[in-house]
């Protein structure tokens, strides 16, 4: 027996009303906004997405895509922020690419990462008010590992495949641990 185009995966009522959906999702994530400081954010540096290779764009958008509609259906979703994004046409187009999937019936209720054209520290900075955060880069060529319970302000990703330790070279660059 199995529901849905992969087995196993149920298949929700088409009738059941939209709107109340996201007005569940847009409360959850309000409240985790409201609750910053038991709550971690959530950083994205985008200035490795922007080189050029336009495989690479897409792959990524399509994480990020992932990434947001995860963290909106969760139970305590995490405020996102998205840093270095830059404040040209390439950058708008690509925000508008990765975010435009949310418009449409009921936009005004869904509540979208925050897209800002500084590096983590500052975006951090911006959205808890604090100017002395913890901040945690993670990388996958990291010589500590996380563990126990997380306990910093904000945890910063790289945005890239990672081939070539960009993330180890931002962090340095950007004195986060």
């Amino acid at each position: 027996m199995g529901y849905g185009p992969q087995l196993y995966e149920l298949i929700t009522n088409p009738m059941r009303r939209k709107q109340r959906v996201n007005l569940v999702k847009g409360a959850r994530v309000w409240s985790s906004l409201r609750l910053r400081d038991e709550h971690p954010t959530i950083v994205l540096d985008m200035q490795y997405v922007f080189d050029g290779q336009h495989e690479r764009e897409y792959s990524i958008s399509k994480q990020l895509q992932y990434c947001i509609s995860e963290n909106l259906y969760s139970l305590r979703p995490l405020p996102l922020i998205l840093s270095n994004v830059p404040n040209n046409e390439n950058g708008r187009c690509y925000t508008e690419k990765v975010l435009g999937s949310w418009s449409g019936d009921h936009q005004h209720q869904t509540i979208l990462p925050d897209v800002e054209k500084v590096s983590p520290r500052a975006a951090v900075r911006k959205a808890t008010g604090k100017t002395k955060s913890k901040i945690v880069y993670i990388s996958r060529h990291a010589n500590r590992v996380l563990d126990g319970p997380l306990n910093a302000d904000a945890y910063v990703l790289c945005a890239s495949f990672d081939n070539n330790r960009e993330s180890i070279l931002a962090a340095k660059n950007q004195k986060i641990e």
